[in-house]
Parts: structure tokens; C-alpha cells; sequence
């Protein structure tokens, strides 16, 4: 198996004054491709720097991947470097020049003719999201890449040439099964894949051999199954979804809001919200999805009581001999924003997310949501421990796992 370093210049790293996201991202683009990240490095904007570890990295791996220092500024030093690693001069690339020029038509700036040099060893990567060029050579028997450094542009150099770069160094056969698991906590979805590992009943004897890694944060974990066998793979997998059902698992690595816009889409549906306790979260959370338009009416934010009166018509009784946090609100606004929308389901939550306001009855963190369709309706009781936030948090991943329930039935 092919091994990597992974390089990310700038002082403004080792300062502290922003934090290092391409470290992380390349990593998994790589070990999804079957090649292990030896080491991860920060460096500043200086060039005995940068090229010492430079010459480490290649000197031990196969692949070299460096982001960052290709920009127009005097504090841009990579390509700098990478002439002084391979005992080169920089040449001037006319071609690189002209689309530069045509890329930033009034905006050029002299300086900018910087980014149009390179050691003659490397080649040019197109950078269609910007102006720097990435560059990309052998240095003996390592693939060193230079990519540059605004995130945006970043990722879409590694879309594009993602195949080039690791071209030779994989077998091309994907060694990975990413996963994305939600309202799952890390302990028992711990247990869950040792289970599903080394039960023979159900799995094949490879799957002792996968390894398995986390990311997790809040109510969201990013899971990575390792290992040749593929039949292993899925075979942990399909026991996952038994055991968590498939609204909590879904392929690749991807958002909630995400899946629940795709599964509306797909099957026409639109959907609209009333909100209290989560202040609006719900609906951006969907806006924040390229395409929610087209399934999504609108949330109507009513937190006080008196809100959910005027706006929602939910009943004096009802508030008066129940509370706002209870079944049978939640089940007017619901039914109420519907009703407004027109909309072929609805989604209201309500609950009390501190620090104040709970009781020896309801205390802090109890969430009820319920959902209205024509088809049906459901209403459910949470109850969320942590600060403000993560209460929040929990009301809007509950909220839209009941959707996609509800989507996977229509």
C-alpha cells in the first residue's frame, strides 16, 4: 500500500489565526483510495522550511501532496521551494500567462505573472475556481503535487485531478466503505460494528479483518469501514442497518438536510415547518441545501405563546391545560402550518432548551415534534441532556429523521 505526507503552508496556520481544514480532507480523499497518510504537517511561509520538509516527505513516501504558497504575494514561497528540492530554476509558462490573464481580464495585477512560473519538472494542474495553477512531478520514486490554498479551490482541484494524482499508486478498487450515521451515539455504534465483525452467524470470516474509524461530532458520525474484501464490508454494513434502522445510516459522508432534500425531491413531496424551540434551525438547515426550493414552502417561527395564538390559531385551551411543550401543541402547529401551506407535510417542533425554564414534569432538554400528512401523522418525545445548543441540536436531527421515516414510506 502506497503511503503519503500531506503538507499545508502558511504562517497563518502556525499562528493560530485560522485552522487547518485541508489536512484532514485530502486524508480522506487518499485513504478512500487506499493510500495511508503517513504524517500530516503544518509549516510556515518560509523557504529552508518548507523545503526541509520537503525532502523528508519524499524521501519516505510515494506521494507528497503540499497545499497552500502558490499565490501571488512575496509570502508565497512553494513553488519557490519545489525549484530548490529538484535543482531547478523557474521558467516562465506562457500558456499558463495567457490564461491568467483571461481569467482575470481587468483585475490582473502585475503580480499575479508570479503564478505563471514553475521548475520545468512539473507540470501544470488547471485550476478552473482561481488563478494558481497546482503543479504536479516526479521526484524520483515519489508523485509530489502542489494544490493551492483557498478551500474552494482546493477542493475543486482535487474533483479534477483527484484520479491523476493518485494515478498508479492505487489499484483503482475502492478499499473503503464510508458511511454517515446520525442520532447514533459513538459507544453503542461501537458495540454494533464488534458485534457485526465477529458474529460467524451472519458474517463472512474477512470481516474480522476490516477496521473501522470515526469521526464524530454531535448526533453525527462519519464512519469508515477499511479492508480489501468488499463482501466484508457490506456485510457490517447490512448489520448496521438492522440494528439502527436505515433513516439513521446513509452512504458516503453527507448531511441530514441533504438526504431529506433528495428524498422529498425524489419523490415530489414539499414540506413546510412551525418552529419554537429551535428558533428557525429547521429551516435553515434545508436552505443551506442547493435545490431545497423545490421542497420546501417555508418554517413559520412562532416562540412565544402568544405567537403561536395569533399566527398558528393554536387553541387558549390547549396552552392554558397543556403547556407549549407538549403533544397535543406541537399536533395544532403542525396541523395549522399545513393547513396555511398547503403543503403535503408538515413539521412542528416545540421544547425547552434552557438553562432555565424546565420542571420537575418537563425539565430541560424534553422536545416534542410531531409531523402531519395526509397520509398520516406522528408525534414523538424527546429528551435531550447538554447545554442550549445541544438541545437544539437534537430537536432538529429528531425532527428530520422523522421526515425521511416518513419519506421512505410514501
Amino acid at each position: 500500500m502506497s503511503s503519503a505526507y500531506i503538507i499545508c503552508v502558511g504562517d497563518e496556520l502556525l499562528s493560530g489565526d485560522i485552522a487547518d481544514v485541508h489536512g484532514s480532507f485530502i486524508a480522506r480523499y487518499l485513504n478512500n483510495h487506499g493510500i495511508t497518510v503517513e504524517r500530516i504537517c503544518l509549516v510556515g511561509d518560509d523557504y529552508q522550511s518548507i523545503l526541509g520538509v520537503l525532502a523528508t516527505a519524499v524521501a519516505r513516501s510515494q506521494l507528497v501532496v503540499v497545499t497552500g504558497g502558490l499565490g501571488p504575494t512575496s509570502d508565497d514561497r512553494t513553488r519557490d521551494a519545489l525549484g530548490l528540492l529538484v535543482g531547478q530554476q523557474l521558467e516562465f509558462d506562457e500558456e499558463l500567462w495567457q490564461r491568467i490573464q483571461e481569467t482575470l481580464g481587468r483585475t490582473l495585477h502585475g503580480s499575479n505573472r508570479g503564478q505563471a512560473y514553475r521548475p520545468a519538472l512539473f507540470q501544470p494542474l488547471i485550476n478552473a475556481r482561481g488563478t494558481a495553477p497546482g503543479l504536479i512531478g516526479e521526484v524520483g520514486s515519489c508523485r509530489v503535487v502542489a494544490l493551492p490554498g483557498p478551500p474552494h479551490e482546493l477542493r475543486g482541484m482535487l474533483e479534477a485531478h483527484g484520479k491523476r494524482i493518485v494515478h498508479s499508486l492505487t489499484s483503482g478498487e475502492s478499499t473503503a466503505t464510508v458511511m454517515t450515521c446520525f442520532g447514533i451515539p459513538e459507544s453503542q455504534l461501537e458495540d454494533a460494528l464488534r458485534d457485526a465483525s465477529t458474529e460467524p452467524a451472519s458474517a463472512p470470516a474477512a470481516a474480522a479483518d476490516v477496521e473501522w474509524h470515526t469521526r464524530a461530532e454531535y448526533l453525527r458520525i462519519v464512519l469508515r469501514l477499511a479492508g480489501s474484501d468488499e463482501g466484508a464490508r457490506q456485510s457490517i454494513v447490512s448489520r448496521l442497518r438492522e440494528s439502527f434502522g436505515e433513516e439513521r445510516l446513509a452512504d458516503g459522508e453527507t448531511s441530514l438536510a441533504e438526504i431529506v432534500v433528495a428524498e422529498l425531491a425524489s419523490r415530489g413531496c414539499v414540506i413546510s415547518a412551525a418552529e419554537s424551540c429551535t428558533g428557525g434551525m429547521f429551516g435553515a438547515a434545508l436552505t443551506a441545501v442547493a435545490g431545497s426550493s423545490e421542497v420546501f414552502w417555508g418554517s413559520l417561527v412562532t416562540y412565544a405563546n402568544a405567537a403561536k395564538r395569533a399566527v398558528l390559531g393554536v387553541g387558549e385551551p390547549t396552552l392554558k391545560l397543556n403547556g407549549a411543550v407538549s403533544e397535543e401543541t406541537v399536533v395544532e402547529m403542525a396541523r395549522s402550518v399545513r393547513s396555511v401551506s398547503g403543503t403535503d407535510l408538515s413539521v412542528a417542533i416545540s421544547g425547552i432548551a434552557g438553562p432555565a425554564g424546565g420542571t420537575e414534569e418537563k425539565p430541560v432538554g424534553t422536545v416534542w415534534v410531531a409531523l402531519d400528512s395526509s397520509r398520516d401523522s406522528d408525534t414523538r418525545l424527546f429528551h435531550f441532556s447538554g447545554d442550549r445548543d445541544r438541545v437544539r441540536r437534537g430537536a432538529l436531527t429528531e425532527a428530520l429523521l422523522m421526515v425521511r421515516t416518513w419519506a421512505h414510506l410514501a
